[in-house]
């Protein structure tokens, strides 16, 4: 993708120790813990579920899952895990933007929204953090990598496994296939695609 900016290598001169550190580890606490707070807005918006699915519920259901296929797969599973605790990290500024409002915005515009929105939260870490956690999440955005590929097949197969639980918790089942579906359109992973059809098997 041509506006995803390179990010450029240097060496850094921060130093990872003092209070100054510590200050800025407090405030991405509470960064972090946003995430336990906002729930996906599919669910709530369009599947009328209340008190849906976490962003942090989501991302280490795609976290955990993804490890286990990409230790399977002999990949880069620190660089899985990163991709996958990232992701959706933005969203604690941006929000959740379901795929209409993406849409509305357009894919460009969200994207450079999204990467601002990391920049901003991590500022004040130390360069060579922010250009690894800069450089991974422009790996998803690619979608080049083997990995940046597991990671966001896994993103949409965690929403089709979710929504096949609240269809077994007795939550609309017309409304929630079409969360099903729509995974399925964007899975491009074979093996998700196969495990996918065994789950969803006994709803149908």
């Amino acid at each position: 993708m041509d506006f995803i900016v390179p990010i450029k290598k240097e060496k850094s001169q921060d130093i990872l120790n003092g209070k100054k550190i510590e200050k800025d580890f407090i405030n991405f606490i509470k960064i972090v813990g946003k995430t336990k707070k906002i729930r996906r807005t599919g669910w709530k918006r369009k599947a009328k579920i209340k008190f849906g699915e976490t962003i942090a519920e989501h991302m280490y259901g795609v976290a955990m899952l993804s490890m286990i296929i990409s230790d399977n797969r002999n990949l880069n599973t620190e660089k899985v895990l990163r991709m996958s605790l990232l992701h959706d990290l933005v969203e604690v500024i941006t929000g959740d933007l379901t795929p209409t409002e993406r849409a509305k915005i357009g894919v460009k515009k969200s994207i450079i929204r999204e990467r601002n929105a990391l920049e901003k939260i991590l500022d004040n870490f130390p360069q060579i953090i922010r250009n690894n956690y800069i450089g991974i999440w422009n790996e998803i955005q690619c979608k080049d990598s083997e990995e940046s590929k597991l990671v966001n097949s896994m993103d949409k197969f965690e929403m089709a496994i979710q929504a096949i639980e609240y269809i077994e918790k007795g939550h609309d089942k017309n409304v929630l296939i079409k969360f099903i579906e729509s995974a399925q359109d964007k899975i491009n992973d074979a093996q998700l695609l196969r495990i996918l059809k065994s789950l969803k098997y006994d709803i149908y």
